[in-house]
């Protein structure tokens, strides 16, 4: 697509650097926006371990068992400030109202509220196909997982998640604010 442009584009979905979105900053004149899908931070976590094949050790000492968190993080490296950012997919460097309109809306509302509302800003496709669904991750077996047996590890997880990880952050902050895509929706 870069060498012929986005211009004819209504969406693009791309997974990769952050930096890819800069170049619309100022496209045609035309508002772009960003709409990001937010994962509850423990869930997300224990996803991205049964996709390395890794489990948490739930009877490690506390710095063991964050060392055993930053294993499971897909994408992420420590910034000059030791914030973990997802190097491929977000920082907070794409916070800019100005620029470009940073959406959020919560994952599990992908099918139903967010499509409702993106459907009425896209073009109808000429062709349409019959929708297959292609799983790209292997089989979880969230009763194998021992966190969930233990609140006060989901609490020590999700409170270092959303300490030194942006992409918690940013989601957190933005889940039911007016910048929410799906809790807008529910409002009208």
């Amino acid at each position: 697509m870069d060498e012929i442009g986005y211009e004819d584009c209504d969406y693009i979905s791309h997974e990769n650097s952050y930096q890819f979105w800069f170049r619309f900053d100022d496209f045609h004149g035309i508002p772009m926006e960003l709409p990001l899908p937010c994962r509850d931070p423990v869930d997300h976590l224990m996803s991205q371990c049964n996709h390395r094949g890794l489990m948490l050790n739930c009877e490690m000492t506390e710095e063991r068992f964050i060392g055993s968190i930053k294993r499971c993080l897909l994408f992420l490296t420590e910034d000059e400030t030791n914030i973990f950012v997802f190097q491929k997919r977000f920082s907070m460097k794409l916070v800019n109202p100005e620029k470009r309109g940073l959406k959020c809306y919560h994952f599990k509302k992908q099918f139903t509220t967010y499509l409702d509302y993106i459907s009425e800003k896209l073009q109808p496709k000429r062709i349409v196909s019959e929708y297959k669904k292609r799983e790209v991750n292997a089989y979880r077996n969230i009763t194998k997982e021992c966190i969930w047996k233990r609140d006060e590890l989901v609490k020590k997880a999700e409170s270092y998640l959303l300490e030194n990880v942006d992409y918690y952050k940013f989601c957190k902050r933005c889940l039911g604010s007016e910048n929410d895509i799906t809790h807008a929706q529910l409002q009208h």
